[in-house]
């Protein structure tokens, strides 16, 4: 269903320069060597970054719907990442002043099928094992105390309280 689903935001484009200085202030000054678009995503832009090192490649992904979110998933990926759950390492949080076109993460680059895709080309016993894993997974986080209901701010903590009402 989602392949028929429109882009509401035209995806940015950002050349190898353009990519190099983003990421200038990671260890070592890398130079990118190629800007791949990712496939997916609808609100913002997600690239794949190769660096001329041959170190390994990371994920840009710039913020374009939501700027705020940019400071509000970096703290969601070091907070899963605290509960040992498996997310891409936040190697960079990249300002908009850098002219991306909005705020932008740097990401580890996670290969891999998306989770529908490679459910329907397993066979039972293979989709039994996934889903006993995505139990646990699910296990640790019901684990964690939420706290008070709503919409998160940067911090991770409530901005927006919701109340019994809202959810009518």
């Amino acid at each position: 269903m989602r392949e028929t689903w429109a882009r509401l935001t035209p995806a940015l484009t950002v050349d190898p320069p353009a990519a190099t200085h983003a990421v200038a202030t990671l260890p070592g000054s890398p130079v990118v060597l190629r800007v791949t678009p990712l496939a997916g995503g609808l609100a913002n832009t997600c690239l794949r970054l190769d660096f001329a090192d041959g170190r390994a490649p990371a994920v840009l992904r710039i913020y374009q719907r939501d700027p705020d979110a940019a400071r509000r998933e970096a703290a969601l990926h070091r907070l899963a990442a605290s509960l040992g759950l498996p997310v891409p390492q936040v190697l960079l949080e990249i300002p908009a002043a850098i002219g991306l076109g909005g705020p932008a993460l740097l990401l580890q680059h996670v290969a891999g099928t998306r989770g529908d895709l490679a459910l329907s080309a397993m066979d039972d016993a293979g989709a039994a094992a996934i889903g006993r894993q995505l139990g646990g997974l699910l296990a640790r986080l019901h684990a964690v105390q939420p706290g008070p209901v709503g919409l998160l701010g940067p911090d991770l903590r409530v901005a927006t309280p919701l109340s019994d009402a809202d959810a009518g």
